[in-house]
């Protein structure tokens, strides 16, 4: 660890992240980490990030996408197209912790930033690579994005399943976001043992790998045995009817999981006969009656309003909760009470909400930990190159040669 390295509060504090990952899954990993004390350093090309772009903002190229998952970060424009930024990369990487990137394989070797290249430089590294497939699989260097894996790892159908309609991908970017929790894990496992033994690693994330396994754990089930048991999915996750309940108002969601809490609900709706009833006194036997269980639910919370069920509900102890819409969300009274926003005022008035990280330490309560607004492109370019020894004069040069950017 070098003096010149930040020093931001946090479990990761002093740990430096060159991060060339551009769009969702990458970034999200890094930001995870950002928002631990990390000094993630974010390379970007002349052009900037993508998600820069994506929706209008107060400022040019600070879309709301892009400063979420990229604040607490520091923005160093390269041009690794050029000799003199692939030059730099590696002094730059000589004292780095890890190296995350998603370029494909191929492309990084032919640029020269390969992991004997980079380890080469710093041989304590880790090295990171996002990809679409693992390179050792018929689909290696194809591309890859959130839609493309949620179709391969069969959301659309169990959504279309399910719903009973036609498939559709779930509405958020899903697959990008769990890839990068499968990605930080892997930087904090391999950082943990460089930490340990003081040696590097090189690791790949692939997209679909990650999202098979996340799916799978769930729906192969029953043909998770050999010979198989019965059909893949998860019954229970499958039936049209666990979805949130109609009542009189509204809709509530309803999750009794223990025989205790069904027994109490069977009572509670004036059905106490269902407490010995084969078919729902036990675990097993609600999941292969998932179906007739799920649609007397639904008849039953359609005779009272959402408040009626949610306090009879709580009295009897049955984990139930209201159902939110999108502006609800935003208006949540815990989040606003456990301080989850975090509100940033710009130079012009304007303000931006960013989201606190959902971990509680003791040692570093609510408020304490770094909070610095996703950065301007280029905006940290000189002093990260200074850090790594670049003198002004190579700087300058850099810059007037469209190396770097500085921004303005």
């Amino acid at each position: 660890m070098t003096a010149l390295r930040r020093n931001l509060p946090g479990p990761l504090a002093g740990a430096r992240i060159l991060d060339l990952t551009t769009v969702l899954a990458g970034p999200f990993a890094t930001h995870l980490l950002a928002d631990q004390g990390a000094d993630v350093v974010k390379v970007e090309a002349p052009g900037g990030d993508i998600t820069r772009t994506v929706g209008r903002s107060h400022e040019p190229g600070m879309a709301s996408i892009f400063q979420h998952i990229n604040k607490n970060k520091r923005s160093l424009v390269l041009d690794l197209k050029r000799p003199e930024g692939r030059a730099a990369l590696l002094r730059l990487a000589a004292d780095c912790d890890a190296f995350v990137f998603n370029m494909r394989a191929d492309a990084m070797d032919r640029l020269g930033l390969g992991p004997t290249a980079l380890r080469a430089a710093n041989p304590r590294m880790v090295y990171c690579g996002f990809a679409g497939y693992g390179r050792a699989g018929a689909y290696a260097g194809r591309p890859a994005y959130d839609d493309l894996i949620q179709g391969l790892t069969a959301i659309p159908d169990l959504v279309a399943r399910a719903g009973g309609g036609e498939p559709r991908y779930v509405p958020m970017s899903m697959a990008d976001r769990i890839v990068g929790l499968y990605g930080a894990n892997a930087l904090l496992m391999a950082l943990f043992r460089q930490a340990r033994t003081g040696e590097g690693s090189a690791v790949e994330v692939p997209m679909f790998e990650a999202m098979a396994h996340f799916v799978l754990v769930e729906h192969m089930f029953y043909r998770s045995f050999e010979p198989a048991l019965g059909a893949a999915a998860n019954p229970r996750g499958l039936d049209p009817n666990r979805k949130p309940l109609p009542t009189r108002d509204g809709h509530v969601c309803l999750l009794p999981y223990s025989d205790r809490q069904w027994h109490d609900l069977f009572g509670l709706l004036g059905r106490p006969d269902m407490q010995a009833d084969p078919r729902f006194a036990t675990f097993s036997g609600r999941l292969e009656h998932v179906r007739e269980l799920y649609a007397f639910l639904a008849a039953a919370a359609r005779e009272e309003t959402t408040a009626h069920w949610l306090e009879r509900f709580a009295a009897a102890d049955i984990p139930a909760a209201p159902m939110n819409s999108l502006e609800e969300l935003l208006d949540d009274p815990h989040l606003a009470e456990a301080g989850f926003w975090q509100p940033l005022e710009k130079a012009d008035g304007t303000r931006f909400i960013h989201m606190d990280s959902p971990l509680g330490w003791q040692e570093w309560p609510r408020g304490t930990l770094a909070l610095e607004p996703a950065p301007l492109l280029g905006q940290h370019s000189v002093e990260i190159l200074a850090e790594a020894g670049f003198s002004p004069e190579e700087i300058a040069a850099l810059a007037r040669d469209g190396v770097t950017r500085v921004a303005a």
